[in-house]
């Protein structure tokens, strides 16, 4: 599907009456959060890791320095590779906030494998966003989303914290 085609497709999913302007900008944040940043980050201290690869094959030189430093390097590359995962997953959740706060019906079946609504507005509005996912895939994170909604709700009197 074409970028419009998914927009129409979006449009579809919208309830009478939704303000097509504030989901498309409340969209547009979300997709200006991207991952770039981090990437370059790991990309960084991954050659850092190299460069100090190279020093400990190629020089005489004062090896547990060096050792230390490649350790925290690669430990701060590792760092960031799962922050990136982690950061891939909140992005998809603000989609289903999205969603709800527009009206978007979350609704799904899982059997034989999962469809429905919130399957659909799950894989146009991540393949908008340059990142589509699976049925199965926009299915679970609906399933983990709905068994987040009972403790988000007990945790937001004790402690503002809220999803959706």
């Amino acid at each position: 599907m074409r970028a419009p085609d998914h927009w129409a497709a979006l449009t579809k999913l919208l309830p009478t009456g939704a303000d097509l302007a504030w989901f498309q900008r409340e969209l547009a944040a979300i997709r200006a959060q991207d991952s770039v940043n981090l990437e370059q980050q790991r990309s960084h201290y991954l050659d850092r890791v190299r460069v100090c690869d190279e020093a400990l094959a190629n020089l005489p030189i004062d090896q547990d320095g060096i050792l230390t430093y490649r350790a925290a390097c690669q430990a701060q590359a590792d760092f960031i590779a799962r922050r990136h995962r982690q950061w891939k997953l909140w992005r998809q959740v603000e989609l289903i906030v999205l969603a709800k706060r527009a009206g978007i019906s979350l609704s799904y079946t899982s059997k034989p494998r999962p469809h429905g609504l919130g399957v659909d507005y799950l894989m146009i509005a991540t393949a908008l966003l340059g990142a589509p996912l699976s049925a199965c895939r926009a299915g679970y994170l609906l399933r983990v989303y709905g068994k987040l909604q009972p403790v988000a709700a007990a945790l937001h009197g004790s402690f503002g914290f809220r999803i959706g």
